[in-house]
Formats: structure tokens, sequence, C-alpha cells
């Protein structure tokens, strides 16, 4: 599954962020917060550019931990459908 994660070049719970979510098998696209391009979109959807955000279809998780509530939502999901 491809995700989108918004980072910060440096930021050690960004890389722990892409890290996890690596090795639980996404396909992790990034966009840097800083982007000149892209920055002034990402304050005016999102409200805030507090990294990691973790971008999937129309949901949006803020942080580190965000991130790992949907890694493990997405476990969760994937157990019940094995009973």
């Amino acid at each position: 599954m491809k995700v989108t994660l918004i980072v910060r070049r440096g930021d050690k719970a960004c890389e722990k962020a892409k890290a996890l979510l690596i090795e639980k098998g996404f396909e992790v696209e990034t966009l840097e917060a800083d982007d000149p391009i892209r920055a002034p979109w990402l304050h005016v959807e999102l409200g805030s550019v507090d990294v990691p955000i973790l971008l999937i279809g129309d949901e949006i998780y803020y942080g580190l931990d965000g991130v790992k509530v949907y890694i493990e939502s997405v476990e969760r999901f994937k157990r019940n459908l094995e009973y």
C-alpha cells in the first residue's frame, strides 16, 4: 500500500516513522515540509506542519504516535480478516 509521509530532512521522528512504515511493507512517498512550493499548501490544507504527517486518502495522522496508531490499526484489521 502506498502512503505519503510529510517530513523534514534530519528529523529523527520522521526517520523513525519512515523506517517503521517501510518495515511493515508500505511504499512510502515523502514530501518535504519545507519545500518552498508545497509548504504554503501544507499550512493551508493541514493547519500544521508538525512532522511527521501521514496522509492516506482523506485520513491524516499527526506525529510518530499517529503513524504508530495507523500501523496498529492496519495490523489489527489484517488479523481480523484471518479469523
